[in-house]
């Protein structure tokens, strides 16, 4: 496995997303999942996830709404209805999971599929994760591992 700027670990929508994010500005990035994005053993698979533009909290409410231009631009930049009825509180997380690999792809994000990662260990200078092909060294991480991944 190669060097990266920065490793993603976990391929659902939030690790998804947060691989998009800087391969759009040109930096390296790996994104780890244990089985394949979307896959049916983790929470964003299928079409019926919730999405509210209003809440109780009144900051969590901005960031919500805040976030729906930007979902708008994944829709526009990949031609995919992610937000089937954001008014109604649908999203596609599916649908969005491909979008955001799709897109980060077109930026040289590689996608690493069946790929566990099996320990982290944070150094001085960079981190290293662990994985059954390999280890892959990265000065940044984010970790998005989901509730899912029994597997079976």
């Amino acid at each position: 496995m190669a060097d990266t700027e920065v490793a993603v670990v976990g391929a659902g929508v939030m690790g998804a997303a947060v691989a998009r994010a800087p391969s759009r500005r040109g930096r390296r990035i790996v994104l780890l999942e244990q089985f394949r994005p979307a896959n049916p053993w983790g929470t964003s698979h299928g079409r019926a996830r919730t999405f509210r533009l209003s809440y109780p909290d009144a900051p969590y409410a901005r960031l919500v709404q805040a976030a729906l231009p930007l979902w708008r631009e994944l829709e526009h930049d990949t031609e995919v209805d992610v937000l089937i009825h954001p008014r109604a509180g649908r999203m596609d997380a599916e649908a969005a999971v491909h979008a955001f690999v799709t897109t980060a792809a077109a930026h040289r994000a590689t996608t690493e599929r069946d790929t566990p990662v099996e320990k982290v260990e944070v150094r001085a200078d960079d981190v290293r994760l662990h994985t059954p092909s390999g280890v892959v060294r990265a000065r940044q991480v984010a970790v998005a591992a989901g509730g899912g991944g029994g597997g079976g």
